[in-house]
């Protein structure tokens, strides 16, 4: 991600205009039946967590034969807002070429009230690229929407629209004022990372992107971490733990102490010190730890009252989320919240009621939400000794 090219878009003369233009068209022109062979190519993991081959996911889009949108949504993530701000050239170039290949017709980006810079660089940005020819081939509509946090019900927003893509739930709808867009179209959704990797792959290909990372795991991740007080965005090649991960981000921010860290937010797990140098920094590590390689941050635990805040303000949180359709995973989650400094207390029959509401809700839950959001819980039961 360092060869991520970063274009200043308010001082774009000092660029050479002509070769940055004919080099844009050498890859917007690719066909999407090449982009999509491009992807698959490269083995490309979506970087939101959810673990599916984008060029496969693009392949059953584009087969789709009614309405379509390609669908990004920049909200409180640092990682997201980093790569946003200082990528926002090869950001909208994925989203472009994204809807090339599922042969959409608008792109539809979500960006928190909140992030007014980032919303002004992207249309300053799709302005400029247009004026340099970028869109001539491709009638293609592009939106901004700015979104106030009082109408997003649920954070974690990939995994919801995941499931309005699957119709596997239908408790709320992401966003107030686009409610119709979720009913009628087909969507390719993505993140700010999944989306600057298919343009860095169509652009230099798949082969260079397969010299990084390994097998099943190719690429770099990129992480936000922080200590609480500060933060750095720390890029990584999968198949890397995560002891280097630490170190690495040490070089930028102080770390005096280190208990654990917590990995994937909310709905992640967490990772002692011992683990660190055994927990690689791949795909089928992350399933079996119970943590997710998405949009949230790494944040280090300096000692055990930390790490039990952590996890009771992580389990309040799922429960506010819930979008309340499931009755295990909107009330337990609120019990479980309560048991949680009782298990770090070693009450063994606090313990048992917690696995037996975890695996309740992990059970019955409709959507992907349910079973992410124990994950804490979990990681409190493994780490109450």
């Amino acid at each position: 991600m360092e060869r991520v090219l970063s274009l200043n878009e308010q001082d774009l003369e000092k660029y050479d205009v002509e070769k940055l233009a004919f080099d844009s068209m050498a890859v917007v022109e690719s066909k999407g039946e090449e982009v999509i062979k491009e992807i698959k190519e490269a083995e490309l993991l979506s970087r939101d967590g959810r673990k599916i081959f984008i060029g496969n996911y693009m392949e059953e889009v584009a087969k789709y034969t009614g309405s379509k949108e390609v669908v990004l949504h920049i909200g409180n993530s640092k990682l997201d807002n980093g790569l946003a701000s200082s990528n926002t050239y090869h950001l909208v170039q994925g989203l472009v070429l994204s809807a090339k290949a599922v042969k959409a017709s608008k792109v539809s980006i979500f960006i928190n009230e909140s992030h007014q810079l980032i919303s002004r660089m992207l249309k300053l940005t799709i302005k400029q690229m247009g004026k340099m020819g970028y869109f001539k081939a491709k009638e293609l509509k592009i939106d901004i929407i700015d979104v106030d946090e009082k109408n997003i019900f649920f954070n974690n927003d990939i995994a919801l629209l995941t499931n309005y893509k699957e119709n596997l739930s239908h408790g709320r709808y992401p966003f107030l004022e686009a409610k119709n867009t979720w009913q009628q179209s087909k969507l390719f959704i993505a993140n700010v990372e999944t989306l600057i990797n298919i343009s860095l792959i169509v652009e230099n290909g798949s082969s260079w992107f397969k010299t990084m990372g390994e097998a099943d795991n190719y690429g770099c991740k990129v992480f936000y971490v922080n200590n609480g007080q500060e933060g750095c965005l720390v890029t990584m090649e999968l198949g890397s733990n995560f002891e280097e991960l630490i170190k690495k981000a040490s070089e930028r921010i102080n770390i005096p102490n280190l208990y654990a860290i917590n990995v994937g937010g909310s709905l992640g797990g967490v990772l002692t010190e011992e683990q660190l140098k055994t927990t690689k920094i791949d795909y089928a590590t992350s399933k079996k730890e119970g943590f997710l390689l998405g949009a949230s941050p790494v944040e280090v635990i300096e000692d055990k009252k930390r790490l039990t805040e952590l996890i009771v303000n992580s389990v309040q949180h799922n429960s506010q989320q819930s979008c309340g359709k499931c009755s295990t995973c909107r009330e337990g989650l609120k019990r479980m919240g309560d048991l949680v400094p009782a298990v770090f207390e070693g009450e063994r029959d606090k313990v048992k009621l917690v696995e037996l509401f975890a695996k309740a809700i992990k059970d019955s839950s409709l959507c992907g939400f349910g079973n992410k959001a124990i994950n804490p819980i979990m990681a409190s039961l493994q780490h109450k000794e």
